[in-house]
């Protein structure tokens, strides 16, 4: 095997991706945190709404019982990447 053959076979990196920036929910976030939880097809109808209704909840009580954290992206061209919800 001649070194021009390894040579192909080895790939260029990659290049780096967006930093992540992850912050409390705030009530600008609700419309594209249904956006990104329907756009796939991967919940239920009922498992958007229970999302949302603790979205809701993260929304009116940000003190509360659940806690919701959205993650951005910088320069990726979406509003929001993800998010967490956690609680009792």
């Amino acid at each position: 095997m001649s070194s021009e053959t390894v040579l192909q076979r080895i790939e260029a990196p990659r290049p780096p991706l967006p930093a992540a920036h992850v912050r409390p929910l705030q009530l600008r976030d609700r419309a594209p945190l249904h956006q990104l939880l329907t756009k796939d097809g991967l919940f239920t109808r009922e498992e958007i709404s229970v999302a949302l209704e603790l979205v809701d909840g993260g929304l009116a009580e940000p003190g509360g019982e659940y806690r919701v954290l959205v993650a951005e992206l910088a320069g990726a061209g979406i509003p929001l990447a993800g998010y967490v919800c956690y609680g009792p």
